[in-house]
């Protein structure tokens, strides 16, 4: 089933909405405005990059000065 996010500031639009998803078993998450329902993506976001420049500092190492890469 899909994830669902409802965003919407009219309380009886959230609660139509959500029943109407949650009865056909989709998880629903339900927010009041535009801020509140993107900041779980933009924390998720900002936790992915952390990531990938962590594994990108592990896995490499750092230019040395005055080396070509492939230039022995």
């Amino acid at each position: 089933m899909a994830n669902i996010l409802i965003v919407d500031d009219d309380p009886a639009v959230q609660i139509t909405t959500r029943l109407i998803f949650e009865r056909a078993g989709h998880p629903v998450t339900v927010a009041g405005d535009g801020h509140k329902g993107l900041a779980p993506f933009e924390a998720e976001a900002l936790f992915a990059a952390v990531d990938g420049c962590l594994k990108a500092s592990q896995s490499s190492s750092p230019p040395q000065p005055g080396v070509s890469p492939g230039r022995g």
